[in-house]
């Protein structure tokens, strides 16, 4: 038994390794969110009046059919690939953002080394407007 939380205790550390704002993501769904749908359920049933019983019983059951069809596209339909996917692209978007302005500096000169043995002058603003 012990093993399933070690397992979901490391498989959350991959995915914090891969996008750092997943911790806060994890916390405000897992404890905010799904607490609150799930009380405000259960509080449908607490009325007294059969409308509101009935409502809370198609939200249950609305909820439970989400859950199923989350858990068979997470198995079966490949979003958990998908999803990591999607957590590499945003933490690489946040580090080349980051690191960006310490970079443009070293373009700058590469783009200047590579363009003084090709002869190729600096176009001036006007020069542009001509060849469109």
């Amino acid at each position: 038994m012990h093993k399933i939380s070690l397992n979901a205790a490391r498989s959350l550390g991959r995915v914090t390794r891969v996008w750092r704002r997943f911790p806060i993501v994890y916390i405000l769904l897992v404890f905010v969110t799904i607490p609150l749908l799930l009380l405000g359920i259960s509080s449908l049933f607490n009325q007294g009046s059969k409308a509101f019983t009935v409502f809370g019983y198609f939200l249950s059951v609305l909820f439970g059919l989400a859950l199923i069809y989350f858990v068979f596209r997470w198995y079966f339909c490949g979003m958990r690939e998908k999803i990591y996917a999607n957590f590499k692209a945003r933490e690489r978007k946040r580090q080349t953002m980051t690191t960006l302005p310490d970079d443009i500096p070293f373009i700058m000169n590469e783009l200047a080394r590579l363009r003084n043995p090709t002869g190729l002058t600096e176009l001036s603003p006007s020069e542009d407007d001509k060849e469109d």
